[in-house]
């Protein structure tokens, strides 16, 4: 029986040990596991003429990181006097989807929700990547199936309610928006400046209900004469020719400071220039109504406290009759 029981323990204390044995194994997995991920880059290229696997397109916000800090990506240096070229496709010339690359490395951005393999351009993903869910949520498209039909329409469709174009005013030449402004961000611009929302005509932008064709897709500047950065306005405003865009101060430049920080200017709404009108959103207000009165407390009925003849008694037998009449 002792030799019995001894086995037993000794067989248990093996099994204990062997648990104990994959439990370390797993852990010194899931560390290794970890390790590697850590070490893998947050954004690679592919090669030219290839597309990023479904879901690993880039977010603007994530486009302009890699061109601002280089992160895993070098890239070449940014233009004087703009920072990404917005290039949607068209009949005569097709572009990747998102953020991509040419041969001089220089980098490039398309906001369609299609794009095509170009044996000129790399396309830049991730793992990580969010242009998918972020072209479901907008609800946009290209007016034609291909988006690359019309060389001289390039607007896209904006058929859900994904992005609200707040209510906005046209600043005037030289200005910047209020500080207590909503700035608008890129596919806001986008948005308004694909269906007309404002209107650009020389150094001239007002708002406007009705439909103006647009040959230019908003692009990427914050450079102005002096090309020091930021040298427009911050968000969404209009230059001699089309809608332009500054990541500065919004959404869309919350990766592209050093070290991913948010890329900020010093009055946070960026700088005016002479040729540039600044579209400022207009805050929405919200007031913050009184709480309700409390409902009323329900009392048990027969006890109330009289107003009259207190204090008052019964008896056993349910007669009432105040210290006066005792």
């Amino acid at each position: 029986m002792p030799k019995r029981i001894f086995a037993t323990l000794a067989c248990a204390a093996l099994a204990s040990e062997e648990v104990e044995f994959d439990a370390g194994l797993s852990l010194l997995q899931t560390r290794a596991q970890k390790i590697d991920i850590d070490q893998q880059p947050t954004y690679f290229t592919k090669g030219m003429g290839e597309v990023c696997d479904h879901g690993e397109d880039l977010t603007l916000a994530q486009c302009l990181e890699v061109q601002y800090t280089k992160k895993d990506v070098p890239n070449g240096e940014i233009e004087p006097w703009g920072i990404l070229p917005n290039s949607r496709s068209h009949s005569g010339w097709k572009m990747p989807k998102g953020c991509f690359m040419a041969k001089s490395t220089r980098m490039a951005w398309n906001d369609q929700p299609l794009g095509f393999p170009v044996r000129h351009y790399r396309p830049i993903c991730s793992k990580q990547g969010g242009r998918e869910a972020e072209i479901a949520s907008q609800g946009s498209s290209c007016k034609e199936p291909t988006c690359a039909e019309n060389p001289l329409d390039q607007r896209l469709n904006w058929e859900g309610d994904g992005v609200v174009v707040p209510e906005f005013e046209v600043g005037e030449l030289g200005a910047v928006c209020d500080p207590s402004a909503c700035l608008l961000n890129y596919a806001q611009c986008a948005k308004a400046g694909d269906t007309a929302m404002f209107e650009v005509s020389g150094y001239n932008a007002r708002v406007t209900g009705a439909l103006k064709e647009f040959k230019y897709q908003p692009t990427f500047e914050t450079a102005g004469h002096t090309q020091l950065r930021p040298g427009s306005p911050s968000g969404c405003y209009t230059g001699p020719n089309y809608a332009q865009f500054s990541p500065y101060d919004t959404p869309d430049g919350a990766l592209a400071g050093p070290g991913g920080t948010p890329l900020v200017s010093d009055s946070g709404v960026g700088v005016g220039y002479k040729q540039y009108r600044p579209i400022c959103g207009v805050c929405p207000t919200t007031t913050t109504p009184p709480p309700p009165p409390p409902p009323p407390v329900d009392e048990p009925e027969g006890d109330a406290a009289a107003a009259v003849a207190d204090p008052h008694m019964a008896t056993n037998t349910g007669k009432h009759y105040t210290l006066s009449d005792a």
